[in-house]
């Protein structure tokens, strides 16, 4: 489908629209304007004019740079007390300064901090069950969440990963983490020597990109 510089404007007026109406009445949209309902009608906006999947060249253009460096991060992460710099210099190889994104860690202690107790617990005992809420395509999934699940995996825990239904920005939908989780298994389903019995992927039916548990 062609986009034209009508169909960006229409977007724009309607959503103009849209804020124009809860301003002269905050329940005009069936509810208060927050965060969830408004990404709701940005994204049913966008899809009413044709931008069904906006970031999709961007979302595949990652996955691929991200799927070609999974085996040598994982590998790296299972030996990550020797080889800690050999990963920075990995990321930084593809145009990705792992170092300075270290550096711009937020510093402990977070607004939601466990990592202390996650730490004991991980110490201890494995989980009988984790769900993971997916987000971002590209690294953020690839090479942050499935090494982490992976290790889970390793530790006897089964995992349910959850994608969204429908896109929304540049998160990671169900069908892609589909395709994504077949392309990093090998004949055996092993992902990089971990079996993926106890993998689960779910669809959360969501199309937004927020969680909503209602």
């Amino acid at each position: 489908m062609m986009y034209n510089e009508s169909s960006n404007f229409y977007s724009i007026s309607a959503y103009a629209e849209i804020l124009e109406d809860f301003k002269n009445d905050p329940e005009s949209q069936g509810g208060p304007p927050d965060c969830i309902l408004l990404c709701q009608l940005r994204d049913q906006v966008l899809r009413q004019v044709g931008f069904k999947d906006i970031f999709k060249k961007v979302k595949d253009e990652e996955n691929t740079k991200a799927i070609s460096l999974f085996e040598d991060v994982v590998h790296l992460n299972d030996a990550i007390e020797n080889d800690a710099k050999h990963l920075a210099e990995l990321f930084s190889k593809d145009g990705i300064s792992f170092l300075a994104s270290c550096q711009n860690l937020v510093s402990r202690p977070w607004v939601v901090d466990d990592l202390d107790t996650f730490i004991l617990k991980w110490g201890r005992k494995s989980w009988k069950k984790a769900v993971i809420f997916v987000d971002n395509s590209g690294a953020d999934i690839i090479l942050g969440i499935l090494p982490f699940a992976r290790e889970l995996l390793r530790h006897g825990t089964q995992v349910m990963l959850v994608a969204n239904d429908l896109p929304s920005i540049n998160d990671v939908t169900y069908p892609e983490l589909i395709e994504i989780i077949s392309k990093l298994t090998d004949e055996h389903e092993h992902l990089v020597g971990i079996a993926i019995s106890n993998l689960l992927i779910a669809n959360s039916g969501n199309d937004l990109s927020v969680i909503d548990l209602s």
